[in-house]
């Protein structure tokens, strides 16, 4: 019989994805294969226990071992109040809640020792169909239940108080493709072909940015180092971020990440910089830009694309082809194709160069809070 770890987190709750990609790089570009489109999922668990808790938390461990074990999908959790014994519906929105599946089970929970682990039945409107509950509850908490396994050891440190400050980490059997469920999520703008991440970004543990170039050593031991460039590009990496107030905040963001699956599919990021300053409007159908002169042959290589940033937001996209001199203090930027749009200088805040990226790894970690606030925190680095 399957057994459940019913203890419920305190601290924040890390749950992470995993996609694998075969990345293929060469002097003048990339390429990229999804071999795992449907990603893993993990969870890991942070407690301060009570010395009972404590107790029965090492037993139940040592009892499980590494066979399969019910998880509880903590992030998913809903609060119900009152249940009665006997009862075979409860109230719950299924609609963003994927673990939840006719012959799932769910966890009621209302103490580490007062739960019990029914079966969906079915799904409804608003509501599901479980087997009949053995016991009353007057604060029930609903609980998806994933099946899954021990992923590394059961961590503990022990200090002057009575409790214990606990970690486990879970590896998940059986998950879900969200993308082919429910669809991308947000609905970012889209720019040659690929998505621009519109969102400011929100600085979770500092805004990290770095620059580095692939060389080769050559060292001949007794006489001096030589290196040399192993690609022609710098690799640009930075740091996206996101505080997510909301469960449907949250969903969507979730929704996203999974339609990138990884590190294989690309998308635009601005710098958030005011990388250019245009000094006279933009009307539909331009085929320049007139900016102030910042030796612009010689800061970007072309062609560059820009974001203009408007109300907090990427307002407007173009492709710079071509750049010559104006009138004195100013150059005269070639677009690629006519502008769309009218941008008057009052509804510029900045002008920022736009990146094509993709994630750096294949695993992303959402870190869930009390209460329901999300942080989401994604290395990303330039496409070559």
């Amino acid at each position: 019989m399957t057994t459940v770890w019913p203890f419920r987190p305190q601290a924040e709750v890390i749950e992470s994805y995993e996609w694998a990609t075969d990345v293929h790089r060469c002097k003048l570009g990339e390429r990229r294969i999804c071999t795992r489109p449907i990603p893993r999922q993990g969870f890991i668990f942070r407690y301060f226990l009570t010395s009972d808790d404590y107790s029965a938390a090492r037993a139940l461990y040592e009892e499980i071992g590494e066979a399969e074990l019910y998880v509880p999908d903590w992030p998913n959790l809903v609060d119900l109040g009152g249940v009665a014994q006997g009862d075979t519906t409860l109230g719950i929105d299924v609609s963003s809640i994927p673990s939840l599946k006719v012959g799932g089970k769910v966890l009621l929970w209302e103490e580490n020792t007062v739960y019990e682990v029914c079966t969906i039945q079915s799904l409804g409107s608003g509501s599901i169909t479980i087997t009949a509950t053995t016991r009353a509850y007057t604060l029930a908490t609903a609980v998806p239940i994933r099946v899954g396994y021990f992923s590394q050891q059961l961590e503990v440190e022990r200090g002057p108080t009575d409790y214990a400050q606990a970690s486990a980490t879970f590896d998940i059997v059986v998950t879900e493709d969200l993308t082919l469920l429910y669809g991308s999520g947000r609905s970012y703008l889209t720019y040659l072909g690929s998505q621009v991440v519109t969102d400011p970004i929100a600085i979770v543990n500092g805004a990290q940015e770095s620059y580095s170039k692939a060389t080769e050593l050559l060292d001949s031991v007794t006489g001096p180092l030589f290196k040399y460039p192993i690609y022609p590009k710098v690799d640009k990496s930075s740091l996206l971020g996101w505080y997510l107030e909301s469960r449907p905040e949250y969903w969507s963001q979730l929704l996203w990440v999974h339609s990138i699956k990884g590190r294989q599919k690309s998308f635009w990021c601005p710098s958030w910089n005011s990388d250019l300053l245009i000094t006279r409007a933009i009307w539909n159908g331009d085929e320049e830009v007139e900016v102030a002169a910042n030796n612009f042959s010689s800061r970007f290589t072309i062609p560059v694309d820009f974001a203009i940033i408007s109300a907090g937001t990427v307002g407007w996209t173009f492709r710079v082809v071509g750049v010559e001199a104006g009138d004195p203090g100013k150059e005269i930027l070639t677009l690629a194709s006519p502008f769309i749009g009218n941008v008057a200088l009052g509804d510029i805040s900045s002008t920022c160069k736009l990146t094509l990226c993709r994630f750096s790894g294949d695993r992303v970690e959402f870190s869930h809070r009390p209460g329901a606030s999300v942080t989401l925190s994604i290395q990303v680095q330039e496409v070559p």
